[in-house]
């Protein structure tokens, strides 16, 4: 039967066959040789093909062939061979395949293909020495890939700072191992893009970005305000802020202390309450007072957010499932965390929509507590 099938006329039936894990070896390696190439394609991309194959697939007259050997990740010897491909798209695909070894990737910095070396220079296996050669790259994509790569060598970033590229520069001031003189200077560029990069830069030095909270640029203010590097000391004095921008920014801020939270939940502006009532860091310990707080908000956009929040406590949830704006208590209606009771009066007192959804909500928390040991 199987041998009927292998050489069934159907192209499908043995395609079928070839992708199959259950094929048996012998099988596997007769389809390897089949005459149509989607079919040698499918044994090239099954799971269970031996690495003997996939090196004869790996030489096959066909690129299609040759391509799904390239994307596999347990042949280094096919993708070594690969790397020697006459087409500059199979070599960047072994460019581009993580598992490819770092011996081939050395080799593949100096193809001569522009795109076969930014595959290099994106490879999250890349070795920071490729990286460094790759900085000298003449192809400016290339160049942004090795700024952009989370293990350029800070000599890289070095040289990569002082590039003719704008958007090779731009991506230096994003990247959170450039060296803090570099981040200083670019604190100083007359292009606003540029100081965002260095304001929301985790590696910014705290003295650059209390420069940066009175910079020009609104953006560069609000981003100054949620970086996660400034210390408690300097999100408590910029939560009283008189710049709005930088107050919304902290309220956003991971780091945020809890001081600084609970008076933001006060703030005049409904933009930064808002952003409070959204932060999930919020500590615990302030957490019920500011979202108790914020459920009384006189802005609506404010109390939705409240209901929203899958960190608000269920006798908050409560109370805002009796607002009086319909969006704040569709938002309670969608919350996992809103007391059940609560969820069955919305789905019997409102319209269809809002009964549908805590219903949906019902069932997903009966559904969650169905799998629980």
């Amino acid at each position: 039967m199987l041998a009927e099938l292998i050489e069934h006329k159907e192209r499908w039936v043995r395609h079928e066959l070839a992708r199959c894990e259950q094929t048996p070896l012998k099988a596997l390696a007769r389809l390897a040789e089949d005459g149509d190439y989607r079919v040698r394609e499918a044994v090239a991309g099954n799971p269970r093909a031996p690495k003997r194959l996939l090196l004869r697939l790996a030489r096959d007259d066909n690129p299609y062939v040759r391509a799904r050997v390239a994307a596999r990740s347990d042949v280094p010897k096919a993708l070594a061979w690969l790397g020697q491909d006459p087409l500059w798209e199979i070599r960047k695909m072994v460019a581009n395949n993580p598992n490819t070894p770092a011996s081939v990737l050395a080799r593949l910095c100096q193809d001569p293909a522009p795109e076969v070396r930014e595959a290099v220079a994106s490879n999250s296996s890349a070795q920071p020495s490729v990286l460094a050669r790759l900085s000298r790259d003449f192809a400016p994509e290339v160049r942004k890939a090795v700024a952009s790569h989370p293990l350029a060598p800070k000599e890289a970033l070095r040289r990569l700072a002082k590039d003719p590229d704008p958007e090779v520069r731009l991506l230096v001031a994003r990247h959170p191992q450039t060296p803090e003189d570099w981040l200083a200077r670019f604190a100083k560029s007359s292009n606003p893009e540029m100081r965002r990069e260095v304001a929301k830069n985790p590696s910014t030095p705290e003295a650059v970005l209390l420069q940066l909270s009175r910079d020009e640029d609104r953006e560069v203010r609000e981003r100054v305000g949620v970086n996660p590097a400034l210390s408690g000391a300097a999100l408590l004095c910029l939560a009283r802020h008189e710049d709005l921008s930088i107050r919304v920014g902290v309220a956003r801020n991971p780091s945020a202390p809890a001081e600084a939270l609970v008076g933001l939940a006060r703030d005049q502006n409904s933009r930064v309450r808002s952003e409070v009532a959204q932060n999930p860091h919020t500590p615990k310990e302030v957490l019920e007072e500011v979202l108790a707080q914020l459920a009384e908000d006189e802005d609506l956009f404010v109390r939705r957010e409240v209901a929203r929040n899958l960190r608000t406590p269920p006798e908050v949830l409560t109370r805002l499932a009796e607002d009086e704006v319909y969006v704040v208590r569709q938002e309670v209606a969608r919350n996992p965390f809103t007391p059940e009771e609560v969820l069955v009066l919305l789905a019997l007192t409102e319209g269809p929509n809002m009964a549908r959804m805590a219903s949906d909500t019902i069932r997903a928390i009966q559904g969650l507590r169905k799998e629980e040991p």
